[in-house]
């Protein structure tokens, strides 16, 4: 029912959070309520609360959602060590 647009990631819950004592990874999602899925969705990342040196990459609805699933389980593939991953896991599909 909902339509992911935007993801950020802090690479790091220590800097990005160190007043707070954070002990979870954290994560912004910004999602609309509709059916049409864009075709990408915009991943950022930063290392901490400050966005001025965020990484920026358009990656694709399906690589981040991925088609065949009855559960719409959020995939985050950050570096290329994890796209084998996703290989190995879409081929189950």
């Amino acid at each position: 029912m909902m339509s992911l647009r935007r993801i950020h990631i802090f690479e790091s819950r220590s800097k990005a959070f160190e007043d707070d004592n954070v002990l979870k990874e954290n994560v912004i999602y910004y999602a609309v309520k509709e059916t049409e899925r864009p075709e990408y969705v915009l991943l950022s990342s930063s290392e901490s609360a400050c966005f001025d040196n965020a990484k920026y990459q358009s990656v694709p609805y399906n690589q981040i959602i991925l088609p065949g699933y009855c559960d719409a389980f959020i995939y985050l593939v950050l570096s290329d060590k994890y796209k084998r991953t996703m290989e190995m896991l879409s081929v189950g599909l």
